[in-house]
């Protein structure tokens, strides 16, 4: 696959262009696959006795081919197609030959999204078919960082390790070459996180931390069985976007205190009562910016089981720092993960423009935070905002 330009190496008035030449086998195979059998396009008969004097060629036939223009030339592979407006200027008949051009009229780079102007121009009579504007936004890559490596066969339990988050803070982990106890409640995610660790993974867990008493058993058949060096808490229940007031909210509460108060206070118990020749051992717990700031409109089940959490792992810093023992947090802002689909894109973007750093926070960089922590002998109580300045403890 060749390499694609990022939003910082495209320039004003670029621009790209591809031909087409329209037959009847487009006609028919596009007809076939959207089932627009419209006369006006499939009856010549039809068609002749309209104002249209004969078969037209679909629309948005038409409109693919600038589709493509957008996802294999400009901006290329990785262009996420966001708004589209066009202009017919011209009937597009069975035979005609179109030039389709796109050129770069603005360019937002917080939002890393590009503005087209559009056109469809006849290639022999070099008349507009068609024009208009479209807004793309550039998916690139983003680039993998090295991570520092003091924690060799350090036994760390990762919760939440078949969400992406999860997931990405173990292969940091691996990398520094932890021998980790996954915990998440998708087994078949957690063979294929095992499938591709090589063998640092001693213990798959698939249990809910909504079960109380089973979280109880497992959490002390792990104490008994691994000289465990750390937990990091990711675990967060299923998010719901409930009123606060709502009926609804208390079992959504429940979940939430459940997952981010009693689970949590299980494995702690456990991992503190236990004696261990481990030195600087540590938990941490993956909060959220929320508890921060002010908290986002019907979430407050969310919001009140970290905020809780945090209270919990402040009491444990105070408590349990004589052991050798480190608590600290971590709070993200908010993460393009499947956690937060529900959030739409555009929310994200902007919470990526209006970021000091200009970026949304990533996985990675909670991850990075996460070895940080987990490698730092001195810092406990501490709730470390990842949110590039956009939220400020």
């Amino acid at each position: 696959m060749k390499k694609s330009k990022t939003i910082h190496e495209w320039l004003i008035g670029e621009s790209e262009s591809i031909t087409h030449h329209f037959t009847e086998r487009d006609i028919q195979l596009f007809q076939s696959l959207t089932g627009d059998n419209n006369p006006l396009h499939m009856d010549e008969d039809y068609a002749s006795k309209t104002s249209a004097k004969g078969r037209v060629v679909h629309g948005m036939l038409a409109a693919s081919y600038i589709s493509t223009l957008i996802g294999v030339k400009i901006p290329g592979y990785g262009a996420l197609w966001n708004d589209f407006k066009v202009n017919w200027r011209k009937m597009i008949r069975i035979g005609d030959s179109l030039r389709f051009e796109a050129t770069i009229s603005a360019i937002n780079i917080p939002l890393e999204t590009i503005t087209l102007d559009i056109k469809g121009v006849g290639s022999i009579d070099n008349q507009i078919y068609l024009d208009g504007s479209a807004k793309v936004t550039i998916m690139s890559e983003k680039k993998k960082k090295k991570v520092m490596s003091n924690l060799e066969n350090k036994v760390v339990i990762v919760t939440g390790a078949s969400g992406m988050l999860g997931k990405k803070i173990c292969e940091y982990l691996i990398r520094s070459g932890s021998k980790l106890i996954v915990w998440g409640r998708n087994y078949n995610k957690l063979n294929q996180l095992e499938s591709n660790c090589q063998g640092s993974i001693v213990k798959k867990i698939s249990c809910d931390f909504l079960n109380r008493e089973e979280v109880k058993k497992i959490s002390q058949e792990i104490h008994s069985e691994f000289n465990v060096a750390g937990i990091i808490h990711t675990a967060a229940a299923p998010l719901n976007f409930i009123e606060s007031a709502s009926s609804e909210n208390t079992p959504e509460l429940e979940k939430h205190l459940e997952v981010q108060v009693y689970g949590l206070n299980s494995l702690v118990t456990d991992f503190v009562n236990i004696e261990s020749d481990e030195e600087n051992r540590f938990v941490i717990n993956i909060l959220t910016e929320a508890v921060i700031d002010s908290p986002p409109l019907n979430m407050s089940a969310y919001v009140c089981g970290k905020m809780a959490s945090l209270g919990l792992m402040r009491s444990y810093a105070k408590e349990h720092g004589q052991k050798g023992i480190r608590f600290n947090c971590i709070s993200p802002g908010l993460m393009d993960t499947p956690y937060s689909n529900e959030i739409s894109l555009r929310a994200k973007k902007i919470e990526e423009a209006t970021n000091p750093m200009r970026k949304i926070c990533t996985p990675e960089d909670v991850a990075q935070a996460t070895i940080f922590l987990a490698t730092n002998n001195f810092v406990n109580g501490a709730n470390i905002p990842v949110t590039g300045g956009q939220r400020m403890a």
